[in-house]
């Protein structure tokens, strides 16, 4: 099955991204995980929102939410947003001012989304901005390879117990 048809029935990304925070950081953790994307995003959800046709959404429409937020549809500053909120840069300042820990979470959510989203379906973050705009093509999040890692993931941090899971995370600079 192509990546194209499966992609509309999973759960977004950013939901993995708060799981995955949740499990390293508590609460502080998954807000901060899911941080990239709100911001990343809002811009542009608030714009495609104003543009659906509610009369006539039916919630077949709703599960397919890729035909209702197409990667076409992201002008400049979306993809400024997206850029910024999703640059190692500027979370690795936020650690470096803050030095609260649970930053981490954000930063562990943009490496498994620089390795897991493909160019051909959806770009990956240029996470090195605002030095540079490379985008890594991975495998994209909803392949059965993107679907195995993510789900790896969360199953080996589900089973570490959190006493472990803190000895890792104190190791962190």
């Amino acid at each position: 099955m192509k990546i194209n048809k499966i992609r509309y029935y999973r759960m977004p990304s950013f939901i993995s991204h708060g799981i995955i925070g949740y499990l390293l950081f508590g609460k502080r953790g998954m807000y901060y995980s899911i941080i990239p994307d709100i911001v990343g995003f809002a811009y542009y959800f608030v714009r495609m929102f104003l543009k659906i046709d509610y009369s006539n959404l039916k919630f077949e429409d709703i599960v397919r939410w890729g035909d209702i937020f197409p990667q076409s549809e992201m002008n400049e500053f979306d993809w400024l947003l997206y850029n910024i909120s999703h640059s190692l840069v500027l979370w690795f300042l936020i650690y470096y001012f803050t030095k609260d820990k649970a930053v981490y979470a954000a930063i562990v959510s943009i490496i498994m989304d620089i390795f897991l989203h493909e160019n051909s379906v959806w770009s990956g973050p240029a996470f090195m901005f605002p030095l540079n705009t490379y985008r890594y093509d991975g495998v994209h999040w909803l392949s059965l390879k993107g679907i195995i890692i993510t789900l790896f993931i969360k199953l080996v941090l589900f089973c570490l117990s959190s006493r472990m899971i803190q000895r890792i995370i104190q190791f962190l600079p």
